[in-house]
């Protein structure tokens, strides 16, 4: 019983140990810069695999990103840390802190242009009128927020997209969910939890954005 207990508290405390890690300072923010890291084979989720989209899924698309804007009501923060030992969860948190979020319409750019990978032509905002043909397509982040649950990491994203198709405009809202083990307790790794929920919305937002070109752009 007594080695049980001293294991028990041991594990508990391992959460604490690995917090210098995380930035305490509020000048170090998250960099912001999508990086996607599932994987060709898709996405585990309760035991089954998430297939993911066609790599010639925008194949002779071209996307016209009309606007990217951050409509998140706090973009100070992107969520927080939450330190207590793990045996005694009724208690009260030994240490929160907040995780310090960069440039939101930053990380939707490089969101923006990873959907190259599927095959789409991809045109950034800009200030001429998308060219006939181009399928305009605008993105707001709505939600970005990570925290910490025990041993993981996680995450829930919120982004609104429109696609103005020749049938009149469409407006998806996507949510997407990240987890992920908490090793060292690093922004890098907060960072990666996001981008798992990135991720999982960019899939959807892919097979929206093929449907829509096939349905043809708004002329």
């Amino acid at each position: 019983m007594k080695y049980f207990c001293m294991v028990t508290v041991f594990l508990g405390l391992l959460p604490i140990a690995i917090s210098p890690a995380h930035a305490l300072d509020d000048k170090e923010v998250l960099s912001m810069e999508f990086e996607d890291t599932i994987g060709e084979n898709g996405l585990e989720r309760s035991g089954k695999t998430l297939a993911r989209p066609a790599q010639d899924a925008g194949k002779d698309c071209t996307l016209a990103i009309t606007y990217l804007e951050d409509h998140r009501k706090n973009r100070e923060t992107a969520g927080g840390s939450t330190f207590r030992i793990e045996a005694f969860p009724n208690y009260a948190p030994l240490a929160v802190q907040s995780v310090r979020s960069g440039d939101g319409v930053k990380w939707m750019k490089s969101a923006a242009e990873s959907l190259k990978r599927y095959g789409f032509d991809v045109q950034l905002p800009q200030s001429a009128e998308p060219a006939p043909g181009m399928l305009p397509a605008g993105i707001k982040l709505k939600l970005a927020h990570v925290w910490t649950a025990g041993f993981s990491l996680n995450s829930h994203v919120t982004i609104e997209a429109a696609f103005a198709t020749r049938s009149g405009p469409i407006l998806r809202r996507y949510h997407g969910f990240g987890i992920k083990t908490n090793w060292w307790n690093a922004n890098s790794e907060y960072m990666e939890t996001l981008n798992l929920a990135v991720a999982e919305i960019l899939d959807s937002l892919v097979r929206d954005a093929s449907a829509s070109c096939k349905a043809g752009p708004k002329t």
